[in-house]
């Protein structure tokens, strides 16, 4: 049997303690706001498919935790994050994902820039399958 993983770490710079604080009340499983409810609106997962934390530097750190992220839920975060606050730039971020055996099929990566108004995805094996 082989283990899948999704990884991917990303840094986001806030702007202010209200952005902050905002981060906090929204990604805090523990009051399940509606928010969080429609950042997770993925079939397969029923929680937050990330872990995060703020460090002193108002740095928002963004990760998959053990190898089982949701880059989905991330994407949607950034989104809502991005709408909230009227950030004009884009975030990006990649991902990668890996198998434990070498399965053929089972390696790739991607990456997505999010903007208040839309999400652009990238993935290798599409990029293999347009270009072969």
């Amino acid at each position: 049997m082989a283990d899948n993983y999704m990884m991917f770490s990303l840094g986001v710079q806030l702007n202010s303690p209200e952005e902050a604080e905002w981060v906090e009340t929204v990604l805090d499983e523990d009051k399940s706001t509606d928010l969080l409810s429609k950042i997770t609106e993925v079939e397969e997962f029923e929680c937050l498919g990330f872990e995060w934390q703020i460090d002193g530097q108002l740095e928002l750190w963004i990760h998959d935790g053990d190898g089982q992220g949701n880059t989905t839920h991330v994407a949607n975060f950034l989104g809502e994050y991005l709408r909230k606050f009227e950030h004009k730039l884009p975030i990006a971020f990649e991902f990668c994902w890996s198998c434990s055996k070498p399965r053929i099929g089972e390696f790739g990566g991607g990456a997505c820039v999010v903007s208040a108004t839309e999400e652009k995805w990238f993935n290798s094996a599409q990029f293999i399958q347009d270009n072969t």
